[in-house]
């Protein structure tokens, strides 16, 4: 997600297997997701705990940070 202020929204879409995603992001953020919030530190190929998304749509929001990225490989079961 990538966005011209501190705070983003958006969706990550994911097929139908449960991914754990790899996140970075360039400062310190904080993370909403699956209603859950997460405390990040600046990294890259960062791994938090707890962290899984689901099939289909996963709603995101991220303060403090202006773009984010996450990686993980999609899958069908």
């Amino acid at each position: 997600l990538t966005g011209g202020s501190s705070n983003l929204s958006g969706t990550v879409e994911n097929l139908r297997m449960p991914a754990v995603p790899k996140v970075t992001v360039p400062g310190a953020c904080q993370l909403f997701a699956g209603g859950k919030g997460y405390e990040l530190a600046a990294g890259e190929d960062l791994n938090v705990p707890g962290l899984v998304f689901g099939p289909y749509e996963n709603a995101i929001s991220v303060t403090g940070a202006s773009f984010i990225t996450f990686r993980f490989r999609r899958g069908c079961l």
